[in-house]
């Protein structure tokens, strides 16, 4: 519902004020503002104080509020701010005009200013000074580079001796020149000599893979490569799905020796035993660019083809490529199984101005794209950053209502669409993309100036703002947080802190379902020895029993039904797979059980700006459905958020552990999701509209990891509360949202693709990957549960809001599938306090379904 300006009729906008009971109401149109105090939540009694205060002449233009705005700790005084600018050894007119419109334009709460200088240079040796082919050494001339820098010179060093190694730089410091180097240099050195016995001399040989994970990113690195590879006469070529026949062919009857290309690749020509797949097995190097990519169950997909590919080759050697993360050794060993020396280095790129803003007068989208409306009037080039799909598409939504041109780049869109979009962005005809992270690696976007992004782990921020300021200009980087999650709130507050932390980053190689796939894979390459893989005993077993492999002799042998169930497999994902039709054309994807929860019967669904609602879905099997859309009018101001609940079932205990007295096990689990309704919100404002039901709800059951621990019992809950079950379970619940919300500080904003469930008024809560199979993120969590309670006790303690449920900065969830009900804010703080007191609890391991439980 809209309410109308009593001056001109414009819109008016209302801002809840950190959800008390103060509203600030502006008119977009005028500037019409008043701050009024009424119930929370009512926006009726909001809007008829606003009228009093007109009718009276307490209504004011919005500048006449900055210091009323300012004592309320909305917005930051000048010289707050100032001050921060100061400290960075930097003068107000030294600062970028546009610049000091944000941070000095009362629109936004300015918490930190900071000037991140230009990394200092650690040069390394000339490139003369490099024990390198003189042809080689030419190349590196003729392109510019005459000195490494000193990674480059450790890692070509450490590569030429044979180990593996894993570099860890910024975008764009050259960790390209670091692997290629060496690997070329190592190519074109062993010309005279045999690798394999069996190879005759001066055959062609496939001796290296270097694999990326998108097609446009190894394609943005082949002329550089060929400039180096050239004139030594070593040749390097492309093969991805978008690879032509006959160059296909080309490739079958003279090898390059070196092959960029992508592990979908790979994954299909191994186990189809292709002519590509004979030239696989002569490989000596593996180099995997973007590793911090691999994660989730596309990581675990990568652990396993990196493992067959060791089964088909032999001895390989393994380099990675990674953006700064906080665990590259860690990580590095769990996707290659093997140790690995980290080399780190910097790099060169501009200087960047970095702005944490809290839009604490408008919703986040209207805030976003008031700053991305500066930029491009300003003509810098800007990419805006969001965590899902369809927070981009929102955010071109309202892009699109400002007349700002704005186009959107997420996976899931026609791959014309979004080479169209970097072809456009790169030449400068577009200033604005509303972006999922598939624009975090490395492609060539050109001269970026400005990055706008959402929360996020500081490791994937830092990934992010690198790709502005490279042609050495000085950038712009700004973290909008958000006015409705704890984290942002914490950060609002603590803003030093975000940069403090560098969340490590996550791979499950157990993963049961990628297991079952990539079991079946590996048999198709060659047979599986009966105790091959030990680990995975239960799998085979199953796989078995199911008729797909078979034993013979002391080897694994698939079906033909195994493979027809591999060809379908997306190692992008776990298996789970839902199709979305338009006009009977596939116009996308969504994974299982994500769709579900936005591709109901009714949803809502934003596809590269334009506006579709689901007219059915239906299920073609295990892993597999689809979902017809129908168009929506252009106008179409709403979104759709599900109604659902888990069932949680332990099915293995994997891991105990605990913090402060309270025991948590780490598990192997059975959730079965249920969506039965949903509620119809405002695009912009988030207010709901409606609540429907669905006449069929949607039920879907998978396996995951996660951990369960039983809570204590508040007492203080009890006071003031008719309703036990309602007090307690309110108190379980609002502990299990804050939990969650806390984890994106320890998984690096992961809390999107974390689940969890309270079981009623037990105190028995369940945390787990959202996805089939499991990700890894719970097990960060699990591992981080004693820092993850006492940060939910600062959020929650911290938060000024005097609700009983609490509010969005401190108990609710932007996904709870009860719409936030019931919450207890009291409960949640005096569980927690119980908790740090060292308070004791044990996980009961039984049947839990006879609790109701709460998502």
């Amino acid at each position: 519902m809209y309410f109308n300006c009593p001056r001109c009729s414009g819109k008016l906008r209302f801002q809840n004020i950190d959800f008390s009971t103060k509203y600030f109401i502006s008119c977009v149109n005028c500037g019409l503002s008043s701050l009024v105090e009424a119930g929370f939540k009512d926006k009726f009694l909001a809007y008829y104080t606003f009228i009093d205060n007109f009718k009276t002449g307490k209504t004011s233009e919005f500048k006449n509020l900055i210091p009323e705005l300012i004592s309320s700790g909305l917005l930051r005084d000048l010289s707050e701010v100032e001050d921060m600018v100061l400290k960075c050894g930097l003068t107000i007119d030294r600062l970028p005009k546009v610049v000091r419109d944000i941070i000095f334009g009362f629109d936004d709460y300015v918490a930190l200013y900071k000037f991140i200088e230009s990394p200092k240079v650690d040069y390394g040796c000339l490139i003369d000074e490099l024990n390198i082919n003189d042809r080689l050494k030419a190349s590196l001339k003729n392109i510019g580079i005459n000195r490494l820098y000193r990674f480059q010179e450790e890692a070509i060093k450490r590569i030429l001796k044979g180990e593996d190694v894993v570099i860890v730089a910024p975008t764009g410091s050259g960790k390209t020149e670091a692997f290629a180097i060496p690997i070329i240099q190592l190519i074109a050195s062993s010309r005279d000599e045999r690798f394999y016995p069996l190879i005759p001399q001066g055959s062609k040989v496939l001796r290296a893979l270097f694999i990326y994970p998108t097609k446009s990113l190894s394609r943005d690195q082949l002329l550089k490569l060929k400039r180096l590879a050239s004139p030594l006469g070593v040749s390097i070529r492309i093969f991805d799905g978008d690879t032509p026949e006959s160059e296909r062919e080309m490739i079958y009857s003279d090898p390059p020796d070196i092959l960029m290309t992508n592990f979908d690749i790979i994954h299909y020509h191994l186990s189809h035993k292709t002519p590509l797949s004979i030239h696989l097995r002569n490989v000596r190097y593996v180099v995997v660019d973007e590793l911090h990519s691999y994660i989730g169950a596309f990581g675990a997909n990568v652990y396993w083809i990196l493992k067959r590919l060791q089964r088909v080759c032999g001895k390989l050697q393994f380099i990675g490529c990674s953006a700064t993360i906080s665990n590259p050794s860690e990580f590095a060993r769990s996707l290659f199984d093997r140790n690995v020396s980290v080399i780190e280095g910097s790099g060169k790129r501009g200087g960047i101005h970095f702005i944490m803003l809290y839009p604490s007068l408008k919703p986040y989208y209207v805030a976003v794209a008031d700053i991305v409306s500066k930029m491009v009037k300003y003509g810098y080039k800007t990419i805006i950053f969001s965590n899902s799909h369809i927070e981009a598409e929102v955010v071109k939504q309202v892009l699109d209502d400002r007349k700002v041109k704005c186009y959107v780049h997420r996976a899931g869109l026609p791959r014309e669409y979004r080479l169209k979009v970097e072809r456009e962005f790169r030449d400068g005809r577009i200033l604005a993309v509303s972006s999922t992270p598939t624009l975090e690696l490395g492609i060539d976007i050109g001269d970026l100036d400005c990055v706008i992004t959402s929360p996020i782990g500081l490791s994937r921020f830092m990934h992010r703002i690198g790709r502005a300021g490279r042609r050495g200009q000085e950038a712009i980087a700004i973290l909008m947080l958000r006015n409705e999650d704890p984290i942002s709130a914490y950060y609002k507050k603590n803003p030093e802190k975000y940069l403090t932390y560098i969340e490590p980053i996550y791979v499950e190689p157990r993963n049961p379902v990628v297991a079952r796939y990539q079991l079946i894979a590996s048999c198709m390459d060659k047979p599986v020895s009966i105790g091959e893989f030990q680990d995975f005993e239960d799998v085979i077993k199953q796989l078995i029993s199911e008729g797909l492999l078979s034993i013979r002799g002391k080897k694994l042998y698939v079906s033909s039904d195994a493979k027809k169930l591999l060809k379908r497999y997306n190692i992008r994902g776990a298996g789970g797979r839902v199709d979305i039709y338009f006009d009977g054309k596939i116009i996308g994807e969504r994974e299982l059980p994500m769709a579900l929860s936005e591709l109901f019967p009714g949803a809502v669904y934003l596809h590269a700006g334009r506006k579709f609602k689901s007219k059915f879905f239906k299920f073609t099997g295990k892993f597999y459905g689809y979902v017809e859309l129908e168009k929506l009018p252009d106008d179409f101001q709403y979104k759709t958020d599900a109604r659902r609940n888990a069932y949680p079932e332990i099915l293995e205990i994997v891991e105990a552990g605990g913090a402060y007295g309270v025991e948590a096990l780490y598990c192997k689990l059975r959730i079965k999701e249920i969506v039965d309704g949903y509620y119809l919100k405002d695009i912009f404002s988030g207010e709901v509209i409606g609540e429907y039901s669905l006449e069929e709800p949607l039920e879907y059951s998978y396996e995951t990891y996660g951990f369960v621990f039983r809570a204590p019992t508040p007492i203080k809950v009890f006071d003031n509360l008719r309703d036990p079950f309602e007090a307690l379970s309110g108190s379980f619940h609002a502990l299990e949202h804050v939990l969650i919300e806390s984890s994106d500080i320890f998984t690096g904003s992961g809390s999107r693709e974390i689940g969890g469930v309270s079981m009623g008024d037990s105190g028995v809560i369940f945390v787990y990957d959202g996805s089939l199979g499991g990700s890894g993120l719970s097990l960060l969590l699990f591992r981080n549960l004693k820092d993850a309670f006492l940060k939910s006790y600062e959020i929650i303690r911290n938060c000024d809001c005097k609700n009983l449920d609490g509010c969005p900065n401190c108990t609710y969830s932007y996904k709870c599938g009860n719409n936030n009900k019931p919450l207890n804010k009291i409960g949640a703080m005096e569980i927690l306090e119980l908790i740090l007191s060292n308070v004791e609890t044990k996980v009961h391991y039984y049947d839990y379904s006879k609790f109701k439980p709460i998502i």
